[in-house]
């Protein structure tokens, strides 16, 4: 052992072992390298998979939030369209309501007219009967009047023939 150590310690052993633990450094660092290159390169495919995926992310987050535009932009043209049917309707309801009643109202106008009229002929109905009865009147009046006198005039000539008849008959005692 003694010899070992010795030999170890020569300087050509001691250049060995330094030349052995130099390229074990060499080797070491190289692996190290090495071994950084793959870490960086795993670091780059990591980043670049994350990348990626982060795109497909963002993208189909596009698609989605056009086609919920879409939809939106559907779903407030079909409402501005019922809307517009609704008020449309609503339009036509009023419209339909006030020809309507303009309709009932000439319908009541017209039969106001008509009861004005009727009423207006009745009275005059009535006036021209009130008159041809007065006239009736007048002349039943005056033809009651005719007769009277026709009847005083009889009855006076009767009285008077009486008068004559009775004076006859004195006359014709007186005579006898």
């Amino acid at each position: 052992r003694a010899n070992t150590i010795l030999y170890e310690q020569t300087d050509k052993m001691k250049n060995l072992r330094s030349q052995q633990m130099y390229s074990d450094v060499l080797a070491d660092r190289a692996e190290q390298i090495e071994e950084k290159k793959i870490m960086r390169k795993w670091e780059r495919d990591r980043e670049q998979s994350y990348n990626i995926t982060l795109k497909q992310q963002l993208e189909e987050a596009d698609k989605r939030e056009k086609a919920e535009a879409e939809l939106r932009s559907k779903k407030h043209a079909e409402m501005a369209i019922l809307i517009q049917e609704q008020i449309s309707e609503c339009q036509q309801l009023v419209v339909e309501r006030l020809r309507s009643e303009k309709r009932d109202g000439e319908l009541v106008k017209k039969k106001a007219e008509d009861d004005l009229q009727r009423d207006a002929e009745l009275q005059a109905e009535k006036a021209l009967k009130a008159r041809l009865q007065a006239e009736e009147m007048q002349l039943a009046n005056q033809k009651l009047k005719q007769l009277k006198l026709t009847l005083e005039l009889e009855e006076e000539r009767e009285g008077e023939k009486r008068k004559s008849d009775l004076k006859k008959k004195e006359d014709m005692a007186l005579a006898r």
